[in-house]
C-alpha cells in the first residue's frame, strides 16, 4: 500500500503564500508611493500659494511707499510739476530696496473757487528678484487723489518765545515790519507776561507793530 508524501502539500502553501507576500508588498509600495507623490504635490502647491502671496503684499508695500515718499516732495521727482497750473499728466521712477514703481500724476479738476487743485496720484509697482515657478511677476497698484492747497505761516512776530527773551546790550536788530512792504507790520517780539522781555543797556531792539506782544 503506498503512502502520499506528506510534505508536498505543505510545500504548494508555502509557495502560495511567497506569491501572495510579494503582490501585496508591491501593492503597498504603489500606494505609499501614490500618497508620497501626493504630499509632495500639495506642499510642493502651499508654498507657492504662500510665496505668491508674500510677493503681492511686498508689491504693495513697494506701492504706497512711492506714493508716500511723492506725495511728501513732489516736485523732487518730478521738476516741471509746478502745481495747481500744471496739467500733465507725467511720471516719476521711484526704486525701493524690493522693486520699483512708476508713479504718474495727472490733474483731475482745476482750483475753482474756494476749491483746490484735484490731482490722481497712481503708484503701479512690480517686485522683482522673486517669481515662483511660472506664476507672473507680482504687481499691484495704490491710486488716492490729492488736493494741492498753499500753505501759510501765521507768524505772530520776528521772534516768538514761550520761555520769554533775555538780551544782553542793545545792539543788533528784531524787526517785524516787512522791508518789501508788502505783509503788515508783526510784532518785534512775542513773549509770555511772565518771564516777558528783559535786556540788560542799551535801547529796547524790538521794533514793530507792537514792539512787544504778550
Amino acid at each position: 500500500m503506498s503512502h502520499a508524501s506528506p510534505t508536498r502539500p505543505s510545500a504548494r502553501r508555502l509557495k502560495n503564500r511567497t506569491g501572495s507576500a510579494i503582490v501585496i508588498g508591491l501593492l503597498l509600495l504603489i500606494i505609499l508611493s501614490a500618497v508620497a507623490a501626493g504630499t509632495s504635490g500639495m506642499l510642493t502647491s502651499e508654498r507657492r500659494a504662500v510665496g505668491d502671496l508674500e510677493a503681492g503684499v511686498d508689491a504693495y508695500d513697494i506701492a504706497r511707499s512711492a506714493h508716500d515718499r511723492f506725495v511728501a516732495n513732489p516736485t523732487a521727482w518730478l521738476p516741471g510739476f509746478t502745481p495747481p497750473t500744471w496739467v500733465g499728466p507725467d511720471s516719476a521712477l521711484i526704486s525701493r530696496p524690493r522693486g520699483s514703481a512708476w508713479v504718474s500724476v495727472q490733474r483731475i479738476r482745476p482750483a475753482v473757487g474756494q476749491s483746490s487743485a484735484l490731482y490722481l496720484v497712481r503708484a503701479r509697482a512690480l517686485r522683482t528678484g522673486f517669481q515662483n515657478g511660472n506664476s507672473p511677476t507680482a504687481e499691484r497698484i495704490y491710486a488716492q487723489y490729492a488736493r494741492w492747497q498753499g500753505g501759510a505761516i501765521g507768524a505772530l512776530s520776528a521772534w516768538t518765545s514761550l520761555t520769554g527773551i533775555t538780551k544782553s546790550g542793545g545792539s543788533g536788530t528784531i524787526s517785524g515790519v516787512d522791508a518789501c512792504g508788502v505783509s503788515s507790520p508783526l510784532g518785534g517780539v512775542a513773549v509770555p507776561a511772565v518771564p516777558g522781555y528783559t535786556q540788560t543797556g542799551g535801547s529796547s531792539v524790538p521794533n514793530g507793530t507792537p514792539n512787544i506782544l504778550n
